[in-house]
């Protein structure tokens, strides 16, 4: 019975990110934009392949899927426990884990993007989002990085990590907070929202086409 509930202690989640919305949602509808697209220019050729529609079904596909693939393969989370740290594909049964002696240093590196958007003047650049790159570095020099931990998830999450690594004392199961998520997604719900309508809309055009 202790040897089970020792068990239980050590398999425990104390932490858990959260995947960034711009990571989660903006491929997916993404992949769905251009499937459409892929769709529509399909329909408008009449079913048939032509020396004018075939480039632009390439592209469509290509990036309908480029999207789906960046979708699946970028969207993890990390699970902490009083012995390991586990990183699973949101989307996939694949998942690794990691004992917290292996870990040399864990941080993050966050970048604001910027780039010239159709009503920009030449001189001026619009905020598109905020990349995140945590990097995992362990003690025989391999490294993992992902794109998809938030700024103050990470915070969080690290912060927990230390107390746990150093023993300090029982450490609390803990998870971000709403408002701070929200925080961190701004990016990431203003384009998935843009994405959402134009989405919408390209499909109501093929409803009615």
């Amino acid at each position: 019975m202790l040897e089970k509930r020792k068990e239980q202690l050590m398999t425990e989640i104390i932490y858990r990110t959260r995947p960034k919305l711009f990571i989660l949602l903006t491929p997916i509808l993404g992949a769905i934009f251009f499937g459409l697209l892929f769709w529509l220019t399909w329909t408008k050729s009449t079913n048939k392949l032509d020396i004018i529609s075939l480039p632009f079904l390439i592209l469509f596909a290509t990036l309908s899927s480029l999207c789906l693939i960046n979708f699946i393969i970028n969207n993890k989370t990390i699970k902490l426990t009083k012995e390991n740290i586990i990183i699973s594909y949101l989307f996939l049964p694949v998942r690794k884990t990691f004992s917290l002696t292996e870990i040399a240093t864990i941080s993050q590196i966050t970048k604001d993007i910027f780039a010239m958007l159709p009503n920009d003047m030449p001189s001026n650049l619009s905020f598109i989002y905020t990349s995140t790159i945590t990097t995992f570095c362990f003690l025989d020099n391999n490294q993992i990085k992902l794109r998809s931990i938030g700024k103050s998830d990470f915070e969080q999450f690290n912060k927990a990590y230390r107390k746990t690594k150093n023993n300090e004392g029982k450490i609390k199961k803990n998870r971000q907070s709403k408002l701070d998520y929200i925080g961190d997604n701004i990016d990431g719900i203003i384009w998935g929202v843009l994405f959402l309508v134009l989405t919408i809309g390209l499909g109501h055009e093929l409803l009615i086409t």
